[in-house]
């Protein structure tokens, strides 16, 4: 494939900057169908709410990067609903914008959000922090099986 050529002929401190549709064509996608990713790109996947963003960055710290990538399930604020559950440890995540349409050509190929982290419980005493990710989200939102964090 072409675009594995190109991600294995960059030198190995070549800053990892996809673009929105090549999160979903190249990472995501490939992830829920099973298919391998390419070879030097190395995507963890983890229960990214199980963490708060300071645990995150402690565990990732030899990255010494401002973005990191995850690969996570999503989990169902309740079983029969569509609604994400977005309660981290020592806080939770709110939505800053609304789903974003991520085209390729005319197709809708993807969303994403962007989420702010808050640090207490929701509706007490929370503390608004500077940590902020964006979701990807590989097809339309109500169909999503794993979500790609940044």
């Amino acid at each position: 494939m072409a675009s594995e050529q190109y991600y294995m002929s960059l030198h190995p401190e070549v800053r990892f900057q996809p673009k929105d549709e090549e999160l979903i064509t190249h990472f995501l996608k490939r992830k829920i169908s099973g298919d391998p990713l390419p070879v030097n790109i190395i995507i963890d996947e983890l229960s990214f709410y199980e963490y708060s963003p300071i645990q995150l960055s402690k565990m990732y710290a030899f990255a010494n990067q401002k973005e990191l990538y995850f690969f996570t399930p999503v989990e169902r604020k309740f079983t029969d609903s569509t609604l994400p559950r977005r309660k981290a440890r020592n806080g939770y995540w709110i939505p800053t914008s609304k789903y974003e349409n991520i085209e390729q050509g005319t197709e809708i190929i993807g969303v994403k959000k962007s989420l702010r982290f808050y640090a207490g419980r929701p509706r007490s005493a929370s503390t608004k922090t500077n940590w902020t990710m964006l979701e990807y989200i590989a097809g339309e939102p109500q169909q999503y099986h794993k979500a790609l964090i940044l």
